[in-house]
This record gives C-alpha cells, structure tokens and sequence, in this order.
C-alpha cells in the first residue's frame, strides 16, 4: 500500500475556539492480491514533534481492496492541545494491510453534481451509484473525495443514501455534507467518488 496524506487546521467556527484538523489519505493496492486496510490510527504532531492528539479511524473505504485499486482514509478531529491553526505540522496515519481472499463489491460510479456551497458554507455533493452486480448489495458504504487542482486529495465524507439495500442493475442518489467550511479548501477541480458492500 502506498500513501498520500493532506490536511486542513481550521477554526470550528465563530463561536468556538476549537481547533479541527481534516485529514484525507489516498491509499492504493499496487500488489497483486487482494488486501484489507484494518486497525487505522493517526496522531497530530506540533513542528517540534509534540503530539497533540491520537485516535482511531474506523475503517477505509473500501476496506478489502483488489489489486491496483484505489481507496481512502479520512476524518475530522478536534486538535484538544492545539491553541492556532499554525500548531498543527503533521498528521501521520498508521494501519495494518493483511491478505484476503477477495475484495469488497464495489458500486459503480455514474455522476456526481459540481459541488456547491449550502447555507451555513458547507460543501454539499450530489450524485449517483450503480449496483454492477447480479446480486442485493445490502450494506452499501460511500465515502465522496473532494480534488483540487493540482491533483491533491483535500476533502472528505461520507454520504448516505436513501435506501439501505441497492437491488442488481439499480442506480441509487446519494447526498452529503462536509463539516469541513467551503472557505478553507482550495478550489476544486473533480469529485471522486467510492462506494463499496462488504
């Protein structure tokens, strides 16, 4: 597995004084058999290399990934011993990669809208998925990357969709929300978008 990690710091907003930290690692399988990412942790370092903060991340999506597939980590953390944004200089993420039989299903991609900035300055995406399968896809997952310009995984969330089971052939709507504001990102330039049953 190789990685890619980006970061924003931000203010949480203007009635706190809290520090978040938004975190994306792009990860992809370059071996040539199928793998799950498990037992994900991260921890936040000041320049001197002083942790501020450590935790869990739940799981990748996808979390079985066949070989040459792409996936992704991320998460929104509050930085507890960081006072300013500048505090922040490192986001490291760790995790275990094991052997598996097989990878997760994957949902097809079929478009997603151009992101646009809702009414309290969040990002929202809008978009859809199909089922390739010929069977149910009963525990659909779906994790929305937001890409700058220069190629850079800045952005990340998870979307939910309508329906908790996704029939074979069927096209299924997602909608989602970062808590990350639209001020803090650089333009952006596409929307990735992966969905996976496990």
């Amino acid at each position: 597995m190789v990685t890619g990690t980006h970061f924003i710091a931000y203010e949480g907003g203007l009635l706190s004084t809290e520090i978040k930290v938004h975190f994306v690692v792009r990860i992809e399988n370059q071996g040539a058999v199928p793998a799950e990412v498990s037992s994900i942790t991260y921890k936040m370092r000041d320049e001197y290399g002083a942790l501020l903060e450590e935790g869990e991340v739940p799981h990748a999506y996808p979390r079985k990934l066949a070989p040459g597939a792409v996936g992704v980590i991320g998460r929104t953390v509050t930085a507890d011993a960081a006072v300013h944004t500048g505090d922040i200089h490192d986001v490291a993420v760790e995790f275990d990669v094991e052997r598996v039989e097989r990878p997760d299903n994957l949902l097809e991609f079929v478009q997603a809208d151009s992101p646009d900035v809702g009414e309290w300055a969040e990002v929202r995406v809008t978009g859809a998925l199909r089922n390739p399968s010929s069977k149910g896809y009963d525990n659909p997952k779906i994790a929305v990357v937001l890409v700058d310009t220069e190629g850079n995984w800045v952005g990340y969330m998870t979307a939910d969709l309508a329906v908790d089971e996704v029939p074979p052939g069927e096209v299924v709507r997602f909608v989602t929300e970062t808590d990350l504001p639209a001020l803090v990102l650089p333009p952006i330039a596409e929307v990735v978008v992966i969905g996976f049953d496990k």
